[in-house]
């Protein structure tokens, strides 16, 4: 069974971004879509960040981790 895409977004968007209070809802998004197109491939904080680095959104692997850590307590992904 396929999630519906606007339920992600409601999730990130109600249940992180508010309750987190997350100054770039826009960096969010984009690490949950990374996530979700290499759901099945190994990853590093620091090679998320370099990936979203090279789309011009600036990051480092801390707030990618804070960021991954808030979509696991939102049951959004598991580690």
């Amino acid at each position: 069974e396929v999630i519906p895409r606007s339920y992600i977004e409601s999730v990130i968007t109600r249940d992180i971004n508010e309750r987190n209070n997350l100054k770039n809802e826009k960096l969010m998004n984009s690490i949950n879509d990374f996530l979700m197109d290499n759901i099945s491939n190994r990853t590093s904080l620091r090679n998320v960040a370099n990936s979203l680095n090279n789309i011009n959104l600036e990051t480092n692997h801390k707030t990618v981790g804070n960021y991954i850590e808030y979509l696991c307590e939102a049951f959004a992904f598991i580690k």
